[in-house]
């Protein structure tokens, strides 16, 4: 079969898109990794969601990997609201404070 025929609809690879740019805009630094002494992600984590979101044009053979990825990519923002945020003065001078209507 055609693997044009097991595309998954442009809007993944739309959502894709954003959160990659986000990622790697903000996030997909040493620095942020390397202010942690220890890094409360496994880099096996982190090679799954960068892995997910190199993905352009997505297939339904690409689900393992995009699973894996939202996987990682949930842990991470965990990570983040409760190992970075509440250290992020002491850390980088910053507030940690995320205002109202934050959910953790």
């Amino acid at each position: 079969m055609n693997t044009m025929s097991h595309t998954l609809p442009t809007t993944v690879s739309n959502e894709i898109s954003q959160i990659r740019n986000v990622y790697q805009e903000h996030f997909d630094r040493s620095w942020f990794t390397s202010a942690f002494r220890e890094f409360p992600m496994q880099a096996r984590q982190l090679q799954d969601i960068r892995h997910a979101l190199s993905l352009t044009s997505p297939t339904i053979w690409d689900l393992p990997v995009l699973h894996r990825g939202v996987s990682a990519l949930k842990d991470f923002i965990r990570m983040v609201r409760h190992s970075v945020l509440p250290r992020m003065k002491e850390m980088f001078g910053y507030s940690g404070y995320m205002g109202p209507g934050y959910k953790d």
